[in-house]
């Protein structure tokens, strides 16, 4: 369980680099620069609502996925600048429609003002309003997307997780530390502070021995029930218990010698 709550706690790295972080080594995490690209429709006007939070002034051209009409759109912003709005291509019931700036010009970008919206007005009183998809093209900046802000929301979400889940984690491991501080002393928590102690001739030796200990002394097992997930035979169980019962059985008798020097000086 202490293994599980540290690689938890691990987590933590990644959660804050995805959280602070916009690139590793030149390499974005996330692609494309974030617009803060939104819109809303307006019904009862017959038009979209383009918003977008760039941090300051952008220079852009959009692209959208609309539902087909049957006639053109207008599109403004709120500073009352005419924009130009071109159909480009169909696509099984909608339409891409491209918002530019009001020239000749294909793709030719407009200046978005910072705080201000884009109104784009249907002249089709019976179509659907909606966007089905979007592409914003910054004049210095990768472009943005409805893809690439999905996937800039899921990994915000991860990290979110990631992070909640490491200092869950840490909070827990810092309760288990204090409560194995608190541990009043007792018999059994002798014994455990004393299988803690046997060691075996490497790391995972070390790991056996302590755990069939635990289960024999603590648990009150069988030995051979404690032996059982090494799969040893019957005589490698019996030589291995007898090193792990003399190691134990060493430390004891140390204790129990040392304990009775201390009780002579009373």
């Amino acid at each position: 369980m202490r293994k599980l709550r540290l690689w938890l706690m691990v987590l933590g790295a990644p959660a804050v680099a995805l959280l602070g972080l916009r690139e590793i080594g030149g390499t974005p995490i996330s692609r494309g620069y974030d617009t803060g690209f939104q819109w809303r429709q307006e019904q009862a006007n017959h038009r979209l609502v383009l918003s977008a939070d760039p941090g300051g002034n952008m220079t852009c051209w959009v692209r959208l996925k609309v539902p087909a009409t049957r006639s053109g759109f207008t599109a403004e912003t709120s500073t009352q600048v005419q924009l130009r709005v071109t159909k480009e291509a169909a696509d099984s019931g909608y339409e891409w429609i491209a918002v530019t700036k009001n020239s000749t010009v294909p793709e030719d970008k407009f200046e978005w003002p910072s705080g201000s919206v884009t109104s784009i007005t249907s002249q089709d009183k019976s179509s659907q309003l909606g966007v089905a998809d979007w592409y914003v093209y910054s004049s210095n900046k990768n472009f943005d997307s409805a893809q690439r802000t999905r996937w800039r929301t899921i990994l915000y979400r991860m990290s979110l997780v990631f992070l909640g889940l490491s200092l869950t984690s840490g909070f827990l491991e810092g309760v288990e530390k204090y409560r194995k501080k608190r541990e009043p002393f007792s018999p059994e928590h002798c014994v455990k502070s004393l299988i803690g102690g046997v060691e075996g001739t490497n790391e995972t030796e070390t790991d056996q021995m302590q755990a069939i200990l635990e289960k024999v002394l603590i648990e009150g097992s069988t030995v051979q029930d404690a032996l059982s997930p090494l799969r040893l035979t019957p005589i490698q169980g019996k030589i291995f218990w007898v090193q792990t019962a003399g190691r134990f059985r060493a430390k004891l008798v140390f204790l129990i010698s040392e304990l009775y020097r201390y009780l002579s000086r009373l």
